[in-house]
C-alpha cells in the first residue's frame, strides 16, 4: 500500500516454466476483469530479479526489474483510461502535461513486449501513449472483446518451433494410436506431463501431420461441464456450410437455456455431420482436468 494504492505484483513462469507466459498472464488479467474485482492491471514481459532485498534487520522478499516498473505504469494508465471512459464515454485524459487519447478502453493494458509473445487473438490495439521512462509514445493493447477460450490453432514456425527431435517417440505413438488408425472416424487421446513440457505442441503436431483443422480450448475451473460442446458450437457457428452453422446455432441456443442433454445430443449430430462432409477436425483441450 503506497502512493499508487493497494497493488499486487504477480509473476508468471517464476516457479514453474511456462512456455506461453505472455498468454497466461493475459488470460489471468481477463479472469480478474470477468470477476469484476474492480482493479486495473498492467502487463509487461521481461527479465526480473526476485529474492530477498534489504538488510538483516529489515528485509523482504521482492520481485523487481524493468518489466515490473513498466507493468506498474501501465496499470496507472489503465486506471485513468477506464475511469475516463466510464465518466466521459471515451478514453481521453491528461497524463502530466500530455493529453492521452486511446482508441479502446479497459481496466487492462499491455505493451508490445506482451503482444509480441502472446496469442494475438487475446489482445487488440488500444492506441499509443507516452509512458514514463520512454521518450516517445509506445503502442498499447487491451483485452480482445471476443471469447478467447476457443481459438483456431495454426502451425507457425516461430511460435511452435517444429522439430522432429521434440518428443519423437511420443509423437509416433500418438499418431499410431489415433490419427494412424484410418479405419476409425473418431478417437481421443490424453497427453499428460508437467507444465511447459510441450503437451499442446505435441497434439498440434499430430493433428497437423494428418491435415486436421485444430481447435484449441482452454478449460477453466468453475465453468459449465459442457465446455467442449460449447467450443464446437462457437467454432462451427462461423462455418460457411449452412448445415454446420445451423447446427452450431442450435447448440448455442440449447446451452443458453441450460438444456445440456439436448446440447450434447446436437453436438454429437454436429460431429456426425463433419464426418459426413469429409472434414478432419481435432479439438485440443488444455487444462482438461476441469472437464467433468
Amino acid at each position: 500500500d503506497d502512493d499508487k494504492g493497494v497493488h499486487v505484483v504477480a509473476a508468471v513462469s517464476l516457479v514453474f516454466v511456462d512456455r506461453a507466459a505472455a498468454s497466461t498472464a493475459t488470460r489471468i488479467a481477463r479472469s480478474l476483469q470477468e470477476q469484476e474485482i474492480g482493479c486495473a492491471v498492467g502487463v509487461a514481459c521481461g527479465q526480473v530479479f526476485c529474492g530477498v532485498v534489504g538488510a538483516e534487520t529489515a528485509c523482504r522478499w521482492d520481485i523487481t526489474g524493468h518489466a515490473c516498473v513498466r507493468a506498474c505504469r501501465l496499470m496507472q494508465l489503465a486506471q485513468k483510461a477506464h475511469v475516463a471512459a466510464v465518466i466521459n464515454g471515451e478514453a481521453a485524459f491528461e497524463s502530466g502535461s500530455t493529453k492521452v487519447q486511446l482508441t479502446a478502453a479497459g481496466p487492462v493494458l499491455a505493451d508490445a513486449s506482451v503482444y509480441g509473445n502472446a496469442d494475438k487473438a487475446l489482445l487488440q490495439e488500444a492506441g499509443a501513449a507516452l509512458v514514463k521512462g520512454t521518450p516517445d509514445p509506445i503502442p498499447l493493447y487491451t483485452l480482445a472483446s471476443v471469447d478467447t477460450r476457443v481459438l483456431s490453432l495454426l502451425p507457425h514456425d516461430n511460435m511452435f518451433g517444429w522439430s522432429p527431435e521434440v518428443h519423437p517417440e511420443q509423437y509416433e505413438k500418438l499418431n499410431a494410436a489415433t490419427a494412424g488408425k484410418t479405419d476409425q472416424q473418431r478417437f481421443a487421446g490424453i497427453i499428460h506431463g508437467p507444465t511447459g513440457s510441450g503437451k499442446a505442441t505435441l497434439a498440434l503436431r499430430a493433428a497437423e501431420g494428418v491435415r486436421m483443422a485444430a481447435i484449441s480450448l482452454t478449460c477453466e475451473r468453475g465453468v459449465d461441464t459442457v465446455q467442449i460442446v460449447s467450443a464446437l458450437a462457437q467454432w462451427f457457428v462461423h462455418h460457411r456450410a449452412p448445415q454446420l452453422s445451423a447446427k452450431a446455432r442450435a447448440i448455442t441456443e440449447a446451452l443458453a437455456k441450460k438444456h445440456h442433454l439436448k446440447a450434447l445430443r446436437l453436438a454429437l449430430e454436429l460431429v456426425d455431420l463433419t464426418v459426413a462432409f469429409g472434414m478432419h477436425t481435432a479439438v485440443i483441450v488444455r487444462s482438461a482436468q476441469y472437464v467433468d
